[in-house]
């Protein structure tokens, strides 16, 4: 009998946790726009097409609010693999708020194996790492970096951007994105070329240091330096400068 009443509990735990999640995507798909849809589509031309909804992100960030305020945060979060898009970036806006660093690590790596778009990785960026030990984020940047993995990667690097690129920057720091070779895959090589066009902004001398000292391969240098380029943060005198250091075919 306890056991019948065991599996009773249960079986009506989750089905309480599936009309949480059902309820969470009606308000998504009552946030529909057609056209933003299409528009998102081509912005992840990697993705299905079927898997947008066409949420935009006010909408999204609303909805991570309330979802907290419900209390519905950690049932969210345990609730992968999502089915559409929004969801997804839901979940990066909701690692987001979490207070604790090292359980703010652990969220991020279990939503690595299900990472496949920019987008949401560049959604992720709590705001307590800025609070963690540089020693332990640094490894942990690193083992992502270091992975081989495209959108493992991005979210290294990016998070190596996000926090390292002001007072607690240190010249060595430059070296971790120069992992990300010209084979390596495309979002990947992106984000490093972000992330040199940033640390000109940034931390101008350090950087154009660096970039001259031939660290980089030949597709992520000039990738760098174009986006450098196009900054309005980088001073003309810069730009030519930068421009001269593309290696040619």
């Amino acid at each position: 009998m306890y056991k019948i009443w065991m599996v009773n509990i249960t079986v009506h735990f989750l089905k309480g946790n599936d009309i949480q999640m059902d309820l969470i995507q009606s308000k998504l798909f009552k946030f529909k726009e057609e056209k933003y849809k299409s528009f998102q589509a081509k912005l992840l031309p990697n993705l299905d097409s079927e898997i947008i909804i066409g949420v935009r992100m006010p909408n999204l960030r609303k909805l991570a609010k309330e979802i907290c305020k419900k209390g519905l945060r950690e049932e969210f979060i345990k609730s992968l693999p999502h089915e559409f898009y929004e969801e997804n970036i839901l979940h990066a806006l909701l690692i987001n708020e979490e207070k604790d660093s090292k359980k703010a690590f652990e969220l991020i790596d279990d939503f690595v194996p299900f990472l496949d778009n920019w987008a949401v990785v560049d959604a992720i960026n709590p705001e307590v790492l800025k609070k963690a030990y540089d020693s332990e984020l640094l490894e942990w940047i690193k083992k992502h970096v270091y992975s081989g993995r495209e959108f493992e990667i991005r979210v290294g690097i990016l998070t190596l951007k996000n926090n390292f690129l002001g007072e607690r920057f240190a010249p060595e720091y430059l070296f971790i994105p120069s992992a990300v070779k010209d084979e390596s895959p495309y979002y990947a090589r992106m984000m490093a070329a972000w992330f040199y066009a940033e640390a000109v902004a940034k931390q101008r001398d350090h950087a154009i240091e660096f970039l001259m000292g031939n660290h980089l391969d030949k597709w992520v240098l000039n990738k760098s330096i174009q986006k450098a380029t196009e900054s309005f943060r980088v001073s003309e005198e810069d730009k030519k400068l930068l421009k001269k250091l593309k290696v040619l075919d």
